[in-house]
């Protein structure tokens, strides 16, 4: 009677996980400053994800933590299960793009004191790569994906899933170690 039991949970879990939606992310280092980052999922083909790779920072007399931005895309859509690009981490270029950009809105009359500069101690040594799913904020989605997702993500579920506003989102991250060099 146990071994029954046990087996019809067994059933039941692999059941119930069976629609999942799964995104995996592997990177692999190609030299020094360059990683070849491969995605594998079962969502839909032609599914668009928002893809960062971003290094986390702190400005000066600012206690929030910050994102120097490595790498955006939300254009690449799935094929055959999965999507690969390479990741350059370039710290000098993220830096000096802050940089112009906090001195551009010190030059006008509504200065942002928020930007101050970077507290380059606080930089860590390591590239955080999210893929996110949103049903509302990608515009550009195949009608077979949001036919299969749901308008609104209502059937997207797994282990990434959050509910926010009234819609469902995927995400996931992994971390990758890449010595910050200024």
């Amino acid at each position: 009677m146990k071994k029954t039991a046990i087996y019809l949970l067994f059933f039941l879990l692999f059941i119930s996980c069976k629609d999942d939606f799964i995104i995996d992310i592997n990177s692999k280092k190609t030299s020094e400053k360059e990683f070849k980052i491969t995605l594998t999922t079962n969502f839909p083909e032609n599914t668009i994800f928002s893809i960062t790779a971003e290094r986390i920072y702190k400005r000066k007399n600012n206690g929030n933590y910050y994102g120097g931005v490595h790498y955006y895309s939300s254009e690449y859509g799935i094929k055959n299960g999965k999507l690969e690009f390479i990741l350059k981490v370039n710290d000098s270029m993220w830096i000096n793009n802050y940089n112009q950009y906090r001195e551009d809105g010190n030059l006008n009359e509504f200065k942002n004191k928020k930007l101050t500069e970077i507290d380059y101690k606080s930089i860590k040594d390591s590239i955080e790569i999210s893929v996110v799913y949103s049903p509302r904020f990608l515009f550009n989605q195949k009608s077979n994906v949001k036919k299969s997702l749901g308008e609104n993500g209502e059937n997207i579920k797994g282990k990434g899933t959050i509910k926010m506003d009234g819609i469902k989102v995927f995400e996931k991250s992994i971390k990758i170690f890449s010595k910050f060099e200024k």
